[in-house]
């Protein structure tokens, strides 16, 4: 069995809603679909809240399963998911019972800087990560920058800079090289616009057909 296979999500995304909302809407379809047969709704599964939960009486207690059953955690990280108590009580708790080493950054605001001499972050300039998170890393761990993402209106799947982004965070979801999971993407991709082509094709013929019976 697959380490992955026990986990119910393959990752869980934790954000401040108002300023990365739109971002982790994004990143979450763009990750379950990259490199995905076009009759396949998902490769994996991305755990977001406001998609994972329904009605609940104890929130947080929904909450807390998710993030046990999730193999990843990212965090995107801004002045304001450091001042958030949902996103401190996230990484607390993922931490507590998972490796720092299965946490991964998206760098969507603020300041973030690592100090080699004291081997973590300098958090007298780091203003975009919760205080939980001093220590936790004994190297300085390699994060997505994602701030250029915040001032665009283009998240196109296509865009070179955010089909990057996705493929690096694939790469390391998958635990596969990234040449090999953006070689994948390209072949379904470009098989997509052929199963496409091919029924625009045949609705046309069916189109001219009707017409000339008509």
């Amino acid at each position: 069995m697959h380490p992955s296979d026990r986990f119910q999500y393959r990752a869980f995304l934790s954000y401040s809603h108002a300023a990365d909302g739109r971002l982790a809407e994004v990143i979450q379809s763009r990750l379950q679909r990259f490199a995905t047969p076009w009759y396949r709704r998902r490769s994996i599964r991305v755990f977001r809240d406001t998609t994972g939960l329904g009605p609940t009486p104890d929130l947080w207690d929904a909450i807390r399963v998710a993030l046990e059953g999730s193999e990843y955690f990212i965090l995107f990280a801004s002045e304001q998911a450091a001042r958030s108590q949902w996103v401190g009580q996230e990484v607390d708790a993922f931490l507590t019972s998972r490796s720092a080493d299965r946490l991964l950054i998206v760098w969507t605001d603020g300041d973030l800087r690592w100090d080699d001499a004291s081997r973590d972050f300098d958090w007298t300039r780091t203003t975009c990560l919760p205080a939980r998170l001093r220590g936790a890393f004994h190297a300085e761990p390699l994060y997505l920058d994602l701030r250029w993402a915040r001032t665009t209106t283009d998240l196109s799947p296509r865009r070179p800079e955010f089909l990057d982004a996705i493929a690096r965070l694939s790469a390391t979801l998958r635990q596969l090289p990234i040449d090999d999971v953006v070689g994948e993407d390209v072949k379904q991709y470009q098989r997509t616009r052929r199963v496409a082509g091919a029924a625009v094709a045949a609705l046309t013929m069916l189109l001219v057909g009707a017409v000339v019976g008509a």
